[in-house]
């Protein structure tokens, strides 16, 4: 039996988004520690997971890969997502346009948070 795309997208990014939120909790708990330090450990194993199990699941062509890959690791963190493009930039178009990528993202990220704060704070 094939679980259709879409539905093995919903069920992984449902996990990935559970497990985010109990692995933030846990670390905040676990340290005593403020929110930011849970997205850190979040980030940094949801990097660390995307990495391995594209490795393992794209080489095998394995029909779980949309689940995991897009769908748990994408609500997880969007991070893996993003260093793993980064690192495929660097690998293609060299490193002048990967740190363009990285930096960029990252501070219009910010400039655009803080943007949308702004807006959102005027109709409060």
């Amino acid at each position: 039996m094939t679980i259709p795309p879409f539905l093995a997208v919903a069920t992984g990014g449902a996990l990935g988004a559970l497990a985010r939120w109990w692995t933030a909790r846990a670390v905040i708990a676990l340290s005593g520690s403020e929110a930011a330090l849970g997205t850190f450990a979040v980030n940094v194993l949801g990097s660390f997971g995307l990495g391995l199990f594209a490795a393992v699941l794209l080489e095998r062509q394995s029909p779980l890969a949309l689940l995991v890959l897009v769908g748990f690791f994408g609500a997880f963190t969007t991070f893996s997502t993003f260093a793993m493009d980064a690192l495929r930039l660097f690998e293609e178009r060299g490193l002048t346009l990967a740190a363009v990528y990285v930096f960029g993202s990252v501070a219009l990220a910010l400039l655009v948070f803080l943007a949308g704060a702004a807006l959102g704070r005027s109709f409060a």
